[in-house]
């Protein structure tokens, strides 16, 4: 894998958990492996997100957990500014 990946997935997160889990399974299931993963979770409430990510610990992917909700455009806004590669791309959480 090059030092620069290829493509930024960024995923604005608030709500389903399970969707989550099945859209970042569908991210490491991917034949390109040169990508960054960025997980944005709005302030969801509920149990703790990165307890559920330890099974994909992977330097390519990191959690930004907002300390507010702050709404799915300022969210969006904030995944933008988020991007370390020529390509960016934001995935909705029930995606796969």
């Amino acid at each position: 894998m090059s030092l620069s990946p290829s493509v930024h997935i960024i995923i604005p997160f608030y709500g389903d958990q399970d969707l989550l889990i099945n859209a970042v399974s569908s991210v490491f299931a991917q034949t390109n492996e040169n990508w960054l993963l960025t997980i944005i979770d709005d302030f969801s409430g509920r149990e703790t997100l990165a307890h559920k990510l330890i099974p994909f610990a992977d330097p390519r992917m990191n959690l930004i957990q907002n300390s507010t909700n702050i709404g799915i455009a300022l969210n969006f806004q904030k995944s933008i500014e988020q991007a370390e590669s020529k390509f960016l791309t934001i995935m909705g959480c029930d995606d796969v």
